[in-house]
């Protein structure tokens, strides 16, 4: 308060009369807000035993200056954690700003700098944020009409929760050339992609019964089963799987080997 003097302190005097006092006015301007100012007091000091005389008043200038040097307070954004959007290695974030900002003498203004986990630094549009995989960063900033700036730091951390794509055969037919054959996942389905690992990189097995493989081995035993399926799992780098279900028709398509004994003549007595 700039009226308590206890502040601002007040002229200090003496005389041998015992008849001074004091008094003030005031003239203000205001600073970067409201609540700041500069203040121009002109005091005045009368000496009322001698008030007409060459001595009996006496006048100086004493400037006060309020001003604001403390920042913003806030409550920052909890750090947060997305999935990819479908279809694609990146995830949209809806940009929050922080909760509960006050300042003490001032309104305040928000802005941010967004950072990818590669260090870029991204554009927001419409308070909408494309972040990439990996640990992103937004800086939030609220600064008041006096410069004062605070600042404070979020994580999102954008993780690919999307699973591969993969279209399978409803069923394949094989023909058993030998004793067994050795059947490999690529050849039942048509397409497998994913929305962050290359298609070369997506580990893609398949089972019989319990134990994922990279081939299974069938033979004569499986030839002509109607209820002969396996499961094809195409799993990314992250852990997300697609799987499908793929009935095996096994055809045994080898020509018997038949040898004939030769032609034979035997006399009566013998037959």
């Amino acid at each position: 308060d700039p009226l308590d003097l206890s502040l601002t302190g007040r002229p200090v005097y003496s005389d041998n009369c015992g008849s001074l006092d004091d008094g003030f006015t005031d003239l203000s301007f205001e600073l970067c807000s409201p609540g700041t100012k500069r203040i121009l007091r002109n005091w005045s000091v009368v000496d009322f035993c001698n008030a007409n005389g060459p001595y009996g008043q006496y006048a100086y200038a004493q400037t006060i200056v309020i001003r604001d040097t403390l920042p913003p307070e806030f409550v920052c954004p909890a750090p947060d954690t997305i999935g990819t959007d479908p279809l694609s290695d990146m995830g949209t974030y809806k940009l929050m700003q922080p909760d509960s900002s006050r300042d003490n003498c001032s309104g305040v203004v928000y802005s941010y700098l967004a950072l990818s986990a590669a260090g870029d630094t991204l554009v927001a549009d419409s308070a909408m944020l494309m972040f990439p995989l990996g640990a992103n960063l937004i800086r939030h900033y609220l600064q008041d009409s006096c410069g004062n700036v605070d600042s404070c730091d979020q994580l999102v951390t954008v993780s690919d929760d999307e699973d591969p794509q993969v279209v399978c055969f409803p069923s394949v037919q094989f023909s058993l050339g030998g004793e067994a054959i050795y059947i490999t996942p690529d050849q039942f389905f048509r397409d497998a992609s994913d929305n962050t690992t290359p298609d070369s990189l997506l580990d893609i097995q398949i089972k019989r019964d319990s134990v994922w493989q990279d081939s299974i081995l069938f033979d004569c035993e499986d030839v002509n089963q109607t209820e002969l399926f396996v499961q094809v799992r195409v799993m990314d780098a992250f852990g997300n799987f697609n799987l499908c279900d793929v009935q095996i028709l096994l055809r045994d398509i080898t020509v018997p080997v038949l040898e004939c004994p030769s032609d034979l003549t035997l006399d009566c007595g013998e037959a």
